[in-house]
């Protein structure tokens, strides 16, 4: 086995950013599911989407947030997460709805608009947290293109 790394290539939308996930074993995919994130908005605390580029990641549990992913070094930003969720947009944009990200990435097996909003939601976040807990190592390289 070589050393395996998760890569993330995004697709940008005005209200949120959508993403597969890849597990690379060198050049071999082991696994693949989806990301839900905030819109790209400058790296801005609480509503933007993290910037490009490569990431040391380790797993991650507290009380809220178990096994999950910890992305270390986030350029002007902290305590961001792989973690499991079903909505992501920008703050302003939401009214008396959940918001289960605020810079955070959501996994999971698909996309719906899960509430009528007119934006995609993430669903089957649990199965494809654990899928991934399965198939990366504790440390690993995030690559966000």
């Amino acid at each position: 086995m070589g050393k395996i790394r998760l890569v993330l290539a995004r697709k940008y939308e005005p209200r949120e950013t959508l993403g597969s996930y890849f597990v690379m074993d060198d050049n071999n995919e082991l696994y693949r599911c989806y990301c839900l994130e905030l819109p790209w908005l400058i790296n801005q605390h609480d509503i933007s989407c993290i910037p490009e580029g490569i990431y040391d990641v380790e797993k991650y549990s507290d009380a809220k947030h178990v096994d999950c992913f910890y992305i270390k070094n986030v350029p002007g930003r902290s305590g961001i997460l792989i973690h499991k969720g079903t909505f992501a947009n920008e703050k302003q944009l939401v009214i008396d709805r959940q918001i289960d990200t605020l810079g955070c990435q959501l996994t999971g097996l698909g996309y719906t608009d899960v509430d009528g909003n007119g934006t995609l939601d993430i669903t089957g976040s649990a199965i494809a947290l654990n899928s991934l807990n399965y198939f990366l190592p504790n440390k690993f390289k995030l690559i966000i293109i």
